[in-house]
């Protein structure tokens, strides 16, 4: 995954002086596809054949998202503001520490919920059939199992929701180009782009 980020983050840094939006929508597209990929997911999938290529499609959407949508965040920054963009940083920081937080919490209280049904479904049935509940051994590790699986799946559907949204166009005065060679894109640095120019 983090090859596929830096390769398609390479990408976007070439093509972001020719076309911005695109590039957003194009990441965008490709993260939310890839998590909702990812979270058809199952106990009985393997790494190669469950896990390798929604990855891979999910690294390349982050790569193609990452510099188009900083500089577009970028582009409406004043010199005189330039101490404020760590904020930025801080912003993805915090913002990342809440997804987590919200996604797994999520993710948990569904297993919890599937591996509680599926344990009194078991006993129910296993008391109908005259036996124990516990028998072979095998039925609670698939249940955990299953639980997880369920669980994680739909915490990666809603991550899949919440990475597609109407993607805002760049502010009139954002030139990529001299956001590139200044660092960042404020009209200051556009209009010495285009008086060097």
């Amino acid at each position: 995954m983090t090859a596929a980020v830096l390769a398609a983050s390479g990408a976007a840094a070439r093509l972001v002086t020719r076309i911005t939006r695109p590039l957003l929508l194009a990441g965008a597209a490709a993260a939310t596809g890839g998590l909702y990929w990812l979270s058809r997911l199952s106990e009985h999938g393997s790494y190669a054949g469950t896990v390798l290529g929604p990855t891979l499609v999910v690294g390349c959407g982050l790569g193609l998202l990452s510099v188009p949508l900083s500089l577009t965040a970028l582009s409406r920054v004043r010199d005189s503001d330039s101490g404020r963009l760590q904020l930025l940083s801080v912003g993805q920081q915090v913002g990342g520490s809440i997804g987590l937080a919200v996604l797994g919490t999520a993710a948990w209280t569904v297993a919890a919920d599937s591996a509680r049904t599926q344990a009194t479904r078991a006993a129910t049935m296993a008391t109908q059939a005259g036996r124990s509940a516990e028998s072979g051994g095998q039925l609670p590790a698939a249940i955990y199992q299953h639980a997880l699986a369920a669980g994680f799946g739909r915490a990666l559907l809603a991550a899949a929701g919440s990475c597609w949204w109407p993607w805002p166009s760049p502010s009139p005065g954002f030139t990529p180009t001299s956001a590139v060679l200044s660092g960042h894109a404020g009209p200051r640095a556009s209009q010495s782009h285009r008086a060097a120019g």
